[in-house]
């Protein structure tokens, strides 16, 4: 859609056409976030060529879908013999798809208005996963969202906004993004990725950030 309206030169509100590509693809997303020094969960690709688990990498792990968005594709994978089960559900999504190492902890992200950050918002869901159902459905009770955070000391808030601001402007982004962290016990900080097109419904981050 951005093509398109790049094309007619339309204008529009939100990150151009490269940048909305390079954002809502994680597995470019990964390679960036390490080539910039920011931190990321432990990662690998597998394809159906080269399925097996990597070796570098501790259970429990997270499958991804690597161009999917609102958690459609993502699957937990407990332990080895949940491997091939996972993989074979995940293949039908992509051909190639992220693998990375579980954080368990805090989740939160923070909303970007024209690169600068908004307050964080701390996530807690029902389940402690932030899945489809989490977001929008609530068929497993409702999540809570804290603005202020609760859980999150001042000093990793702060490094959170500076890096979310780094990645705003490193990944060339434009007016809107939502940088989505995990944060485990040691108060450690991990980026899952960006969304260069956040929802605005009544139940979304941003607006909640905004207000």
């Amino acid at each position: 859609l951005q093509k398109l309206l790049e094309e007619a030169d339309l204008p529009f509100v939100g990150s151009g056409s490269s940048s909305c590509d390079l954002v809502m693809d994680k597995i470019r997303t990964k390679r960036l976030l390490e080539k910039l020094g920011l931190p990321t969960a432990r990662w690998a690709v597998v394809t159906p060529e080269k399925r097996s688990i990597p070796d570098f990498l501790r259970f429990p792990l997270i499958l991804k879908a690597p161009r999917e968005g609102s958690t459609i594709g993502i699957i937990k994978v407990d332990a080895p013999e949940e491997w091939d089960g996972a993989l074979d559900k995940e293949f039908a999504y992509d051909r190639t798809l992220l693998v990375e190492e579980f954080i368990a902890g805090v989740e939160a992200t923070v909303p970007l208005l024209s690169g600068k950050a908004l307050p964080i918002i701390e996530i807690r869901s029902p389940r402690g996963f932030y899945d489809y159902d989490a977001k929008y459905v609530y068929k497993d009770g409702k999540t809570e969202y804290f603005c202020p955070p609760q859980k999150i000391s001042e000093a990793a808030q702060q490094t959170m906004a500076a890096q979310s601001e780094t990645f705003f402007a490193e990944f060339g982004c434009r007016d809107i993004l939502r940088v989505d962290f995990m944060i485990d016990a040691d108060d450690n900080l991990y980026i899952l990725e960006g969304n260069a097109i956040p929802r605005c419904t009544a139940t979304s981050l941003v607006p909640k950030a905004a207000k």
